[in-house]
């Protein structure tokens, strides 16, 4: 069984045109599976002004372990509000030719303001 909890989102309420941002998310493993990088690991899929960005943690998560995701946000060319689309998945079997599992999900609004 897989499962995942959100500890703690760092996201900007606010970002300046032209000037990338960073967002930080700690998530604790609540299934019984571990999550390993090289292979059935979680990560994290972000959808961001129509561009995808992928963050993979940095080490194995055991179950009941805590593992930090941090990726970029890149600039933004104009003013306005933009949307952050954000999913925690766990890798599938590849031969099981499966989806990937989404764990958690949240949606994060940027105001994007000149400099």
């Amino acid at each position: 069984m897989a499962g995942a909890r959100m500890l703690a989102a760092d996201l900007p309420q606010e970002m300046i045109v032209g000037q990338p941002g960073v967002a930080r998310l700690w998530v604790e493993n609540v299934g019984r599976d571990s999550w390993i990088q090289s292979r059935q690991g979680a990560y994290v899929e972000a959808i961001i002004d129509g561009r995808r960005i992928i963050a993979r943690p940095r080490k194995d998560t055991p179950p009941a372990d805590r593992v930090h995701f941090v990726f970029s946000i890149p600039p933004f060319s104009q003013t306005g509000q933009a949307q952050l689309f954000i999913k925690l998945k766990l890798e599938s079997d590849w031969r099981a030719l499966r989806p990937a599992k989404v764990l958690l999900t949240m949606n994060h609004s940027v105001r994007i303001c000149q400099p």
